[in-house]
């Protein structure tokens, strides 16, 4: 069955053409975004086609027939550009390179290679709708409150419950600011960004800190994502960047960096028609955001079609489970092919080369959530879209969940658990877990009372978040003393959990609500009984190893699969364990690392099965990581 379905991912993989294939940083060397399509009839493939991004930075990107410094390049061309009041902009005003090269990784059209070195600027969601506004500061404004500004302009488009409304904002810009405080999340900026996201149901991307003089603000957010770069190790981008700020992180145990992005010699299209290659954390973050552009497309098509029970409800559309969702599949170690690691395509190295995320803090304390410099892995976009195919499930005290999904909860009570089942997980497994939600922030002085932000009197606070911890238990406990793992931070609205599994057995996690909820000023106090803490979990994890190295087929590994290595050993690929098609000595070393071990887990009756469009593209994953072990 383990080779009938990577036939099967292989030939669908290849009947899925792609004009992004050969790109770098959009290849399996970077964010592998390319081949993702629509489970439809005509395999359609994700673009962002409808999804509205928002991009911020004190200049906007040219807009092709309206700026004359930008008519030669009509690749890159954003669906409305305004001023910094929301209004249409002067020709020729406030427009640059460097916003125009952000709006390039996201929606450039240009698939071309005019400088022939073998790679093309064309844009994570070409067919995303791109408002783009700037910011500009006057005087000795630090320029937070004129950002804000123009962070609610752009998520407040459209209205609420209007698809076309803005899903996800692109935040590339760097300021200076002397002297620097505390990155503990109270400026004005960041706290008017969570409340917006709150507020508005939009998610933003920020770029993280880079170099002396750019101030780390607001990478220091709760409610949004915040992206270190990624440069390249051995051909594939999987090590942190050497021009990363990794010394500008948020207060106490909470950490700035969530996920690594590709952001080393990025190929991008210049306002003048060009092609010119940069370093950054500016050009990591929006592969971020184009991401979230083609899951927020993948989730409209779900819910539109309404055939599928667990596509019912347009919480796919949530910035909490997209957030967790992008996280919880990013690549940490890189899987050998028996899915011990999730089919994760790369080992990802912190700055010194070496180190790997199961070196880090978070790896080994239940306190600390990310790693502070690789946060939860590296922005893996195949891996994203199987994380969220198989759809939502509710927790649930009696039924068993798919082992790879998601769900948009809630909690209410101090004490509250939320089970979710996950039957039978094998000994060696990993598995992922990732929780989110958001902080909650008060418009502590309103002046005008229009619950808009306006006016230079108005101010926010913060009562912090919700309590909510992730607890790893075997099935059918009654006390979280019976964890087998946690993670239960104290600050932040992100809990991360990425535990080996100590022995085969039926196992089950919590989001466990700890003390009282928090609750925003705006829910009358007739309501506050009945209100929700929201939240996005998504999972991932196996029923069981695959063998790589049963070269008999017997269902264990054993002598006998010794015996057929040695006779196959030179001559064919018959007793091929990592899948470069031939049976050499990498391939003993894998019977080596398995023997012992079998298969014979019968975990999948009474677990639901996912539909065939969803182990379509899990089954990309497994293809996946074959493909990069042969580069």
């Amino acid at each position: 069955m383990k080779h009938l379905t990577l036939v099967v991912a292989w030939t669908l993989y290849c009947i899925v053409p792609s004009a992004r294939a050969s790109l770098d940083t959009l290849g399996p060397n970077g964010i592998n975004a390319t081949g993702l399509t629509l489970p439809d009839v005509g395999l359609t493939p994700l673009t962002g086609d409808g999804i509205t991004v928002g991009q911020i930075e004190d200049s906007r990107p040219g807009k092709f027939g309206f700026d004359a410094n930008a008519n030669a390049n009509q690749f890159v061309d954003p669906t409305v550009v305004y001023d910094q009041y929301g209004d249409p902009p002067d020709v020729d005003t406030h427009v640059s390179d460097h916003a125009t090269e952000v709006a390039s990784v996201i929606v450039s059209t240009d698939a071309t290679d005019s400088n022939s070195n073998g790679d093309a600027p064309l844009g994570v969601a070409p067919n995303a709708n791109l408002r783009a506004a700037p910011y500009v500061t006057a005087g000795v404004d630090p320029g937070y409150r004129d950002v804000l500004l123009t962070t609610q302009f752009l998520s407040t488009l459209f209205g609420p419950t209007s698809t076309s409304r803005t899903r996800v904002i692109n935040h590339s810009w760097l300021k200076e600011q002397s002297p620097i405080g505390p990155l503990d999340g109270t400026t004005l900026l960041t706290l008017g960004m969570d409340w917006l996201s709150r507020k508005h149901d939009v998610l933003n991307i920020v770029a993280g800190p880079q170099g002396e003089s750019a101030t780390p603000i607001p990478s220091d957010h709760y409610n949004g994502i915040t992206v270190a770069y990624s440069q390249k190790k051995d051909g594939v981008f999987r090590q942190y960047g050497e021009l990363n700020d990794p010394f500008s992180d948020a207060s106490g145990l909470r950490t700035s960096i969530d996920i690594l992005a590709p952001g080393f010699e990025v190929e991008l299209a210049t306002l003048a028609d060009g092609e010119v290659t940069k370093t950054g954390t500016s050009f990591a973050a929006p592969q971020v955001t184009g991401t979230v552009a083609l899951l927020q497309e993948y989730a409209d098509f779900r819910i539109a079609e309404g055939a599928l029970n667990s596509w019912l409800l347009t919480d796919g559309r949530r910035h909490e489970v997209i957030k967790a969702v992008i996280l919880n599949s990013a690549d940490k170690i890189q899987d050998t092919g028996n899915g011990k690691y999730l089919g994760m395509d790369r080992t990802v190295l912190k700055q010194d080369g070496t180190s790997t995320w199961l070196d880090s803090s978070a790896y080994s304390n239940q306190n600390i959530v990310f790693d502070e410099e690789l946060g939860a892995g590296h922005l893996n976009a195949l891996r994203a879209l199987a994380q969220f195919a198989p759809g939502q499930y509710a927790s649930s005290d009696t039924a068993d969940r798919p082992q790879i999904a998601w769900d948009k909860g809630f909690t209410r009570d101090d004490g509250q658990i939320n089970r979710y089942r996950m039957g039978e997980i094998a000994e060696g497994v990993f598995i992922s877990v990732t929780l989110t939600w958001d902080r909650v922030v008060n418009f502590f002085n309103d002046f005008d009372e229009q619950d808009v932000y306006d006016n230079q009197f108005d101010s926010f606070t913060s009562p912090g978040a919700t309590n909510l911890d992730l607890y790893l238990l075997p099935q059918g406990s009654t006390s979280k003393d019976d964890a087998i793992w946690a993670s239960n931070a104290t600050d932040g609205t992100v809990e991360h959990m990425f535990f080996e599994i100590p022995s085969t057995g039926d196992y089950e996690f919590w989001v466990y609500q700890e003390g009282a909820k928090v609750i925003p000023d705006d829910v009358p106090v007739s309501q506050h009984l009945s209100y929700n803490q929201q939240y996005g979990v998504a999972w991932w994890t196996a029923s069981a190893l695959t063998l790589t190295s049963d070269f008999d087929g017997d269902g264990d590994v054993d002598a006998m699969d010794l015996s057929q290595w040695q006779g196959d050993y030179g001559l064919n690929g018959d007793s091929d364990a990592n899948g470069d098609g031939l049976t050499t000595g990498a391939d003993f070393l894998a019977w080596q690392r398995e023997f012992g071990m079998s298969n014979t887990s019968s975990t999948a009756l009474g677990v639901p099965e996912p539909p065939g469009h969803v182990l379509s593209v899990i089954a990309l994953v497994a293809a996946s990581v074959v493909a990069v072990r042969r580069i």
